[in-house]
């Protein structure tokens, strides 16, 4: 249980943020294999950031208290989610086409986002 006035509606957000992320990776990590992918890839860009945007928005309007160790979760799997990016956007982004599979790739967006959805749950549970 959580302190007093920890709000679900932040942790769906996170969680939302997280899903937005998901979709524009698991997209521009495939995009050089696709047709038009250079259009695919700087669509989901765009997505990308009108998503965060509209997110930012809503945490700004909805942020309430926190539960012990919330912010450094947070920062941590931001982190995590960087550094994937970083890399994988290296190996399946600026060179090029590549031989990995949708699947894998797939799967690395979903490695890399999970532990930020995962923040957000713990604070819709903290909000109970």
């Amino acid at each position: 249980m959580g302190p007093r006035g920890v709000s679900p509606r932040e942790g769906w957000t996170v969680v939302a943020s997280a899903g937005i992320s998901f979709g524009a990776m698991t997209v521009a990590f495939q995009a050089h294999n696709l047709p038009w992918g250079g259009i695919v890839l700087w669509s989901s860009i765009i997505v990308l950031l009108a998503g965060i945007i509209s997110v930012t928005g809503v945490l700004h309007r909805v942020r309430r208290v926190h539960p012990f160790g919330y912010d450094r979760a947070l920062r941590v799997a931001l982190l995590w989610y960087v550094l994937v990016v970083a890399v994988c956007g290296w190996w399946w982004i600026a060179r090029g086409p590549h031989d990995a599979s949708a699947t894998l790739t797939t799967l690395t967006a979903l490695a890399a986002t999970a532990p930020t959805a995962l923040v957000g749950l713990r604070l819709v549970r903290a909000a109970r």
